[in-house]
């Protein structure tokens, strides 16, 4: 094999660096001239490497995936830019160096899906569109959290909601399908329904009046109250009432049965019972052209007392409880007195005691205690 032979002036007539490169004795001292090896070196242009680059900072093979291999998992490289740290990442994760000052794509070049199992933001989050029920998703605040309106053809299901605004339907509906239509509420106009079933709504209002359709009761007997104390109903207007226990009428109150008219009626005529202050009364009153009318006491459905204006008939005979009750006082007499028939124990008249049936009976009866005329004398039959 051919040699090449180095002359001597050559040698010293060369830079030193290249004396001492051809004179080293070995590689290494080799790579000392060169100063490659345990220092730094600074590569002016271009250069193309067959093999490995190897250092504790990266690794690039060739004829290979490039990589950066970092030896020790809990360091970090960093990407720099003008000499200063942008990007840092290690073996978990990768983020900017400063918060908030990074994007990643941009809103002229954007990336076509970004997967994540979890994603945490603080700023807002704008999309065009949510795919998903959204069972999965926890924590949300109140309000509105997508800042987004749902279009009008929009129908979607929500599990439960807190809403700060105005929520605008015509119809609430609920999701059972036991019946041909669901319990729903619904606006039509300027009142709102409340239907229990089908098409048949049981409750209807609007800013006057509330209607309904159904009954209307306590769930429990004897358990809530209609109205109260201090919050009471100014009128009640019923067909029928039933009471099991009782029907109070608080003191300055009436009971009234109306014959003509009704309650604020210029025309009526009523019976009242009220306690006055001084006595509790019952008797019928009138209003206006009504005109006061005549009261009886029945028993059975046949009469017994009838009070009138002129008078107080009696249709089945009064008696006392015993021997000691009067009729009428000495004070207080009754002017004028018609008997048929009186059974007393005494009797005391300050005026004239007339007796026509005893001034017709002109012979003895012969009834013990009769008495009869005898020519003008009062006689009193032996029987």
């Amino acid at each position: 094999m051919g040699q090449t032979a180095i002359i001597s002036p050559q040698i010293i007539d060369s830079t030193a660096i290249g004396r001492n490169l051809i004179t080293s004795v070995d590689a290494a001292a080799g790579r000392t001239v060169l100063e490659i090896e345990d220092a730094s070196y600074t590569w002016t242009a271009s250069h193309v490497f067959e093999g490995s680059i190897e250092s504790s900072a990266y690794n690039f093979t060739a004829n290979q995936d490039g990589q950066l291999n970092q030896p020790t998992l809990a360091n970090s490289i960093y990407m720099r830019f003008n000499n200063s740290d942008v990007y840092r990442f290690n073996a978990l994760d990768f983020w900017p160096v400063s918060t908030g000052t990074k994007n990643l794509g941009r809103s002229d070049h954007e990336w076509a899906n970004v997967y994540s199992v979890a994603g945490a933001f603080s700023g807002t989050v704008t999309a065009n569109a949510f795919v998903g029920d959204g069972s999965g998703l926890t924590n949300l605040p109140g309000g509105n959290p997508f800042d987004q309106d749902l279009n009008t053809t929009d129908s979607p299901s929500f599990v439960a909601g807190d809403f700060s605004g105005d929520v605008t339907a015509d119809t609430i509906k609920s999701s059972s399908t036991a019946y041909i239509e669901p319990p729903s509420i619904k606006f039509i106009g300027s009142r709102g329904y409340l239907y229990g079933k089908d098409s048949d709504w049981a409750l209807r209002y609007d800013h006057t009046n509330i209607d309904l359709q159904s009954n209307i009761r306590p769930q429990n007997d004897n358990d809530i109250d209609c109205g109260q104390d201090g919050l009471r109903w100014a009128n009640v207007a019923s067909v029928d009432g039933s009471f099991s226990g009782n029907l109070n009428v608080e003191a300055g109150g009436t009971q009234r049965v109306y014959g003509l008219g009704t309650e604020g009626d210029t025309d009526s005529h009523y019976l009242q019972s009220e306690w006055d202050g001084s006595f509790y009364r019952i008797g019928a009153k009138a209003t206006g052209a009504g005109g006061n009318k005549s009261t009886m006491l029945d028993f059975g459905g046949s009469s017994r007392i009838l009070v009138t204006s002129g008078e107080i008939r009696v249709y089945r005979y009064l008696r006392p409880s015993d021997t000691t009750i009067d009729i009428g006082r000495d004070a207080n007499r009754f002017r004028t007195g018609y008997f048929s028939n009186v059974d007393s124990v005494d009797g005391d008249f300050s005026g004239t005691f007339t007796l026509s049936d005893v001034l017709n009976q002109t012979t003895d009866p012969a009834v013990a205690g009769q008495l009869w005329n005898d020519s003008g004398t009062i006689k009193i039959s032996a029987g």
